[in-house]
Formats: structure tokens, sequence, C-alpha cells
């Protein structure tokens, strides 16, 4: 017979045979398994004043049976559900939306075949309409103020209106709840303040917990009173001077007892830890006129700081003339 009698017929034949390896090698299947994380944004449709309350669950496993032709395109697609909400599913307050390949967003040809855990069937959103209520709020901490300094915060208001769901907010009016700020640090504080300092700050409110979420409404002001202690006695010893007219100083021999004087000062602790003996002058007055070969008690004089106060003190002194050569 020749190979080209009924050759149509071949012909035929050999585009059935084509066609057949070509359907047949692209539906050989392979297992895939894909892990699907669902955040809030995967909520569509819903309306300004309703939020989510919790997604269950958040985060599965599914084992799919995939066409090898599509392996490919497989490792490139989004995997995140789009849940759009219906009107009448708000009312529920917890809308579900069964597990299937469409709801994935995969093409008709790849089947669920197995979920992680087992024998989820669906994903269900709770929802909660949004209201507003006033919470009470709870003063930030001021820390790393430094030493000898004190500080207090005043906030302009009490009360904070907040926006949550109704659930969420039932719980807060329970637990009695505070609205909470971060701590303020006040480290950068110059530590050799000398008069009261007030600052002028927006509170930042810390991130509420997430299982009774709620949103801060408007910004809460507050002043900071800085300022320093007062009160602090420190013991100091100063080394003394003596002041007279040129011609007293030349003609005598002076002796102090003691040639330096203990002081008892007093002011802001924060100032006088940073006081030092140098920062004070101590020195005491001859008159022209003072009686030689005698022991005077003279009063201290002190050049400080005008914030400082420093108790009286004197000194014994006693002159003697000079011999002329």
């Amino acid at each position: 017979m020749k190979i080209t009698a009924h050759w149509e017929l071949k012909a035929v034949a050999l585009l059935l045979a084509i066609a057949l390896y070509i359907y047949t090698s692209g539906q050989v299947r392979v297992d895939k398994t894909i892990t699907v994380s669902i955040t809030d944004a995967a909520v569509r449709g819903l309306p300004g004043d309703y939020q989510v309350v919790n997604i269950s669950p958040r985060e599965f496993k599914v084992l799919l049976s995939v066409p090898t032709s599509r392996l490919a395109d497989l490792e490139a697609e989004s995997f995140t559900p789009r849940l759009e909400v219906r009107p009448e599913q708000l009312t529920l307050k917890n809308a579900t939306w069964p597990l299937t390949s469409h709801l994935l967003r995969l093409s008709n040809d790849i089947r669920i075949q197995a979920t992680e855990p087992a024998g989820l069937r669906e994903i269900s959103v709770t929802l909660d309409r949004i209201t507003e209520e006033s919470l009470p709020i709870e003063l930030p901490h001021l820390v790393g103020l430094p030493k000898g300094l004190d500080a207090t915060i005043k906030s302009d208001q009490t009360l904070v209106r907040v926006a949550a769901g109704g659930a969420v907010l039932e719980l807060l009016r329970r637990d009695r709840e505070r609205v909470r700020f971060q701590d303020i640090d006040l480290h950068a504080i110059e530590a050799g303040l000398v008069a009261e300092r007030q600052e002028r700050l927006l509170l930042i409110p810390v991130s509420a917990p997430t299982e009774t979420p709620y949103r801060v409404l408007g910004d809460i002001s507050a002043t900071i009173s800085i300022r320093p202690l007062l009160g602090m006695t420190k013991e100091m010893s100063a080394s003394l001077q003596v002041l007279g007219s040129k011609d007293l100083l030349r003609s005598i021999d002076i002796t102090l007892t003691p040639p330096r004087v203990s002081l008892t000062v007093r002011g802001p602790e924060n100032l006088l830890q940073l006081l030092k003996p140098d920062d004070l002058t101590a020195f005491v007055r001859l008159a022209d006129d003072i009686t030689p070969e005698i022991t005077h008690e003279l009063a201290v004089e002190i050049l400080a700081p005008p914030w400082l106060a420093v108790d009286p003190a004197r000194v014994k002194i006693s002159v003697v003339p000079l011999t002329k050569p």
C-alpha cells in the first residue's frame, strides 16, 4: 500500500494525535502549597463608619492541584482574597465568605485539595460600627530630668475623644481605660537652669492594645514647667583676700585666723552641684585707722552669683606695723 493512500485520513489522525499530546501534557498535575495572608485591606466595600475587628483566620495554607503548564504563572500570582462586603452583612456583624478558588482569585483549572488548619471552609470577618466616646487621659511620665531639677506637667484637658467600635468602647468603659501617651524625655534640659522654664508640646498617644483598638481624635497639648529644686545647703571653703588702702597694706603685716574661711551656702540644688570654690570671692575690709597689736574680728564679705545665699561668717585678723628700715 502506498504511503500516500488515504492521505486525508492519515493527516486528520496526525492532527488528532498532536492535539491529544498537547492536551494530555498540559493536564499533568502537581501539588503546590501556598500561604494566604489576609489583612484588613482585603475587606472591600466597608462604609466609613465601620471597621474590621477581627479576621479568622488571618493566615492559612492551601494545598493546590496545579497543571504543570500553570506552575510558572502560579508563582507570580497574588493569593490575597478580595472580601467584598454586602449591605446585608453589616447587620450581622460577622460576615463569612466560602473558601473557593474564585475567592483566592485562582484560575478554573486550579483546584483546592486541602487546607491547614484542616477542614477550613470559610473566612470570617467581624465588623463593628465606629462611634465616638470621651475617655480620661493619663499624663505621660517625665524621664531623664537632670539631677537638682523638678518638673511638672499639666494638660489643657482631662478628657479626649476616641473613635472605636461599639463593642470596644463598651470594654473601655467597663475597664475604666485611660488614654496613655509616650514618655517625655527631658535629658536635653540644661542642668544649670537658673529660673523656671516652661515648654509647650503635643502629646503622642501610645498605640491602643490590639484587643481594644481605638483612634484618638484631635491633638492633646500640655505645658511642662521645669524649675531648680530650692533649699539645698552646701559647705565650702574659700581663700580670703584683704582689702584696704595701698598705704595701709604697705605699712602692716597681716595674720588671718584661719587663712581660709568655711562658708555655708544655700541655693538651687542643680546650681550648687556645679558651684566651685573659684566661683566665690571672700574678703575682709581693713579701715585705715585699724588699731595694731590687737586681734580684730571682722565680717567676711562674699562676691557670688545672685542666686546664691551665704550665711554670715567672721574671721580673726591681727595687724602688726612693719619696722621701717
